[in-house]
């Protein structure tokens, strides 16, 4: 029976480049001789695929944050069993580009933080969680720069603020930070310095 993977989390406000280091990341570990899946969250399921359709940015839209809320904590368990957890079992590392922490930040800050840490209560603990934290104003000129869809959460304000919980929580969290304002591939070596120590373990 193949020795069980690890379940890793990037984290950080949109433009703090987790998906890019969510790549660098899985080429590292299969340099190290592991097998490694990328995923993210919201996911690509049916729950997944509806949440990213609210958070479009809509001319009159009103939004439901108890219901956006809901929907995250909902995609959360579906994606554990359906994905993360079967790949885990066969000894596969899974990054994950965000996951529980990100809607403590997001959701709680239109819902009381307690009652989104309550219906995530059943979300499995990740091996390890990562936050790139980055200046928001650098953070949303990647952003703008990048173009693509307009969500919610785009304003600049908007980030700061969203910045401001990621430092708050994530020191309340047992979660790894890592400077984002530095090159690509310093972050990426520091990212990967903070993974060694759990395959050293192995």
């Amino acid at each position: 029976m193949s020795q069980r993977g690890c379940f890793l989390v990037l984290e950080g406000i949109d433009g703090s480049g987790t998906t890019t280091q969510a790549q660098r990341l899985k080429m590292f570990l299969e340099a190290q001789g592991h097998r490694a899946h990328i995923t993210r969250q919201p996911s690509d399921g049916p729950i997944g695929k509806m949440i990213r359709g609210l958070l479009e940015k809509k001319e009159g839209q009103s939004v439901n944050w108890e219901m956006l809320a809901l929907l995250f904590a909902a995609d959360r368990l579906r994606h554990w069993q359906e994905e993360v957890a079967p790949l885990l079992a066969e000894g596969v590392f899974v990054i994950s580009d965000r996951y529980f922490l990100s809607s403590m930040v997001y959701q709680g800050q239109d819902c009381p933080e307690e009652w989104v840490r309550e219906i995530n209560r059943y979300a499995a603990t990740p091996d390890l969680t990562i936050l790139v934290a980055i200046d928001a104003q650098r953070a949303y000129e990647r952003v703008q720069s990048r173009g693509g869809t307009v969500e919610i959460y785009d304003e600049l304000e908007k980030q700061k603020s969203l910045a401001q919980r990621y430092d708050r929580l994530g020191r309340q969290e047992d979660v790894t930070f890592i400077e984002g304002d530095q090159s690509v591939d310093e972050v990426a070596q520091h990212i990967h310095q903070a993974v060694q120590p759990l395959l050293e373990s192995r």
